[in-house]
Formats: structure tokens, C-alpha cells, sequence
């Protein structure tokens, strides 16, 4: 049976479903983002794999604003405005490049 079925979508769909109830309790909990990084931290550890996993650092408090570059600051200013809707799309946008870095990274299997 392939892999991309109707089966496993539905899984992936469930997934995202309930990220965006998590995400919804953050928002309505005005959780603070490092408290919904280490919430996803066993999440994102899973979706990034075992060789990328081990590099990501534990979730930690954010910096203060002054030990950002100007970039961090622009980034972390619109990150705290930025609607569950554009945060979920940002997260998932991410999710999408690991995804594609990890195949361009892959071996090749033998035809």
C-alpha cells in the first residue's frame, strides 16, 4: 500500500487539528511563546528527526529585546501581533522546509 493514502492524510489532518486547539488554548491562556515552545518542543523534536533533533536546544525564556539584532526584533515584534491563523501558517510553512530539506538530504533508495 502507498504511502500517501487516504488513511494517512486523515491522520495528518487530525494532527493539524488538534495543533490549532492547542495553539487556540495558548492564545485564549495569553501563554507567552516560549511556554508554547517547550508545550511543542516533543512535537517539533518528532517532526524535525532524529538527526536534527539532537542539534535543536532546550525550549528556553526569550531573550531580552536587547540581545537581539535588529531582525529578531522586527521578527518578535510581528510574532507577538501576528493572528493564531498567520502563527499557525508560519509554523506549518516551517514544517513544510524541514520536510523538504530532509528529502533533498535523503539517500536515494535503489530502483
Amino acid at each position: 500500500m502507498a504511502f500517501q493514502n487516504e488513511t494517512n492524510k486523515g491522520r495528518v489532518t487530525s494532527m493539524v487539528d488538534t495543533l490549532h486547539l492547542i495553539l487556540k488554548s495558548a492564545q485564549a491562556n495569553r501563554a507567552e511563546n516560549h511556554e508554547i515552545v517547550a508545550m511543542l518542543r516533543p512535537l517539533t523534536d518528532e517532526l524535525a528527526g532524529p538527526g536534527l533533533a539532537a542539534d535543536m536546544s532546550a525550549a528556553a525564556p526569550a531573550p531580552t529585546t536587547a540581545a537581539l539584532t535588529a531582525g529578531e526584533r522586527a521578527a518578535l515584534h510581528l510574532a507577538d501581533r501576528a493572528s493564531l491563523r498567520d502563527l499557525i501558517a508560519a509554523l506549518m510553512g516551517r514544517l513544510d522546509a524541514h520536510a523538504a530539506q530532509a528529502c533533498r538530504t535523503a539517500p536515494k533508495a535503489a530502483p
